[in-house]
């Protein structure tokens, strides 16, 4: 079966780098919402292989991005 040249590029699986920049976090915050098991990942060598699905959902939940005007306020 043959795939669009797009869907071929997506790694299932990214660095913690690539995450990072995904989110537009750190690499160490990465590692720390790996570590609270927010991400999912498993480890290679001395990194980390974070699950592109699981940084999907993390970013379009955007927990960062609550704030007072979310929020309904009395």
């Amino acid at each position: 079966m043959l795939y669009p040249i797009a869907m071929k590029q997506q790694k299932p699986y990214l660095s913690t780098a690539e995450a990072a920049k995904l989110l537009d976090v750190s690499p160490q915050r990465v590692r720390d919402l790996i570590k609270a098991g927010r991400l999912e990942a498993f480890k290679v060598g001395r990194d980390w292989a974070v699950s592109r699905k699981s940084v999907e959902e993390f970013e379009r939940a955007k927990p960062w991005e609550l704030t007072s005007k979310n929020s309904s306020s009395t």
